[in-house]
């Protein structure tokens, strides 16, 4: 279910960006997937779900990246809420600040692969590198809608989890 959700929030509301690209609050979800299911089942309906949206979407060629990038901002997030043991709004900000970092990373290094396979090497690793750097404050900012988004939506749905475990 959270697959499908990853995939709906990334693909119906979508605001272009300046790099060809655009921002969405599909991470905000990936958040989500990895605050209420954990490092594996996170990791999976994160990618997976990331993953659909570019190939549906029209951006196939990304879809190895994003399935490997989401899947990680989801492990590594769900990673460190379980190593500080906290469901706070400062817990859930640092581990999805740690995983916008790693999506930042991921895009540049994928975007450079992309330069050099796209250019048949017409361009070397540096003006790759150079070239890939153009996405890095779209990146920024697509993790800070997510992260916006999802330390929030995470505290409202924990309360409400909370809310049903207790007894009547």
């Amino acid at each position: 279910m959270l697959t499908a959700l990853v995939f709906l929030s990334g693909s119906i509301v979508k605001i272009p960006t300046f790099g060809g690209g655009y921002v969405h609050i599909g991470d905000c979800m990936v958040m989500v997937s990895a605050a209420l299911l954990g490092k594996k089942k996170g990791a999976f309906a994160a990618g997976a779900g990331m993953t659909l949206v570019d190939v549906l979407g029209g951006y196939p060629l990304w879809a190895p990246f994003t399935l490997v990038i989401k899947a990680a901002m989801a492990f590594f997030a769900a990673l460190i809420l379980e190593r500080l043991g906290k469901r706070s709004v400062p817990a859930f900000l640092a581990a999805f600040s740690v995983a916008g970092v790693a999506m930042v990373f991921g895009y540049f290094f994928a975007g450079a692969v992309m330069a050099l396979f796209l250019t048949k090497d017409a361009m070397g690793p540096w003006a790759a590198l150079a070239f890939a750097a153009n996405d890095i404050l779209a990146n920024v900012l697509q993790a800070a809608v997510g992260i916006a988004a999802g330390a929030p939506l995470c505290v409202l749905m924990e309360k409400l989890l909370a809310s049903f475990r207790k007894p009547s």
